[in-house]
């Protein structure tokens, strides 16, 4: 429920990522004054449930008016078809290294939908470090957000209306807790290559990106791209 002043907020869980791994994304929107946000996780694909089917479960926790959506690798995919169905009531749309379906594509959907359809603002977040393992490619590359799938490819679908951060030392589950506990951690990776104070305080600045992005409803402030700049210099799109 949202505390009447502000949209709600529905988090879109990634695959196999259980709600309690989003406790810091949702304590950030609570101490903005926000209500607490709705995490919707995702039923196992091996289910059956399709990306459409992923969205209506999120559309049916959705109130009758504005909301934020905020999707995580697989979850982001989920958010932008779940936005595309809400078209103006969702306020702001975060996309947190966002991972596209192969076979039920989101991004094929936006870009066949007329601009109207589209979010008017869209905030992307790309953490494509992967470190050095024999899970990935040569060049390392994240298996968790593969190119043609991933925040590039997001960003390019929606065009104008996006803003795209990438941060080139920052790995697919650094903004989740407990992501040891992830059956997924070996597959996406180190979660970070900076150092654990820098790591913390960039930890800190992104979650108080997403809450201000969703407050402006999608402006990003000049003062948290310079904290950005600050902490780590080589963030692709800052300028």
């Amino acid at each position: 429920m949202s505390n009447g002043a502000l949209p709600q907020v529905v988090i879109c869980g990634g695959y196999r990522i259980p709600a309690r791994h989003y406790a810091s994304i949702v304590e950030s929107f609570v101490a903005a004054g926000y209500g607490a946000p709705v995490v919707v996780e995702q039923l196992d694909v091996d289910d059956g449930e399709t990306l459409g089917e992923s969205a209506q479960r999120v559309l049916q926790r959705v109130g009758k008016g504005g909301v934020v959506l905020v999707g995580h690798s697989r979850g982001g995919a989920v958010a932008l078809r779940a936005a595309l169905s809400l078209k103006g009531r969702a306020m702001s749309l975060i996309l947190v290294d966002p991972v596209d379906d192969g076979e039920s594509s989101s991004i094929s959907l936006a870009v066949a939908s007329p601009p109207s359809a589209l979010p008017s603002r869209v905030l992307i977040i790309s953490t494509p470090y992967a470190g050095a393992s024999a899970f990935y490619h040569q060049n390392y590359e994240s298996s968790c957000a593969p190119a043609g799938r991933n925040g590039d490819s997001f960003a390019s679908a929606l065009g104008d209306c996006a803003v795209h951060l990438t941060l080139p030392n920052t790995g697919h589950l650094e903004f989740l807790d407990f992501r040891k506990d992830l059956a997924v951690s070996n597959l996406c990776g180190p979660s970070s290559k900076l150092a654990p104070e820098t790591t913390r305080k960039l930890d800190k600045a992104v979650l108080r990106l997403l809450t201000d992005f969703a407050k402006t409803q999608g402006k990003v402030l000049e003062l948290d791209l310079e904290e950005l700049k600050e902490i780590d210099p080589q963030i692709i799109g800052l300028t």
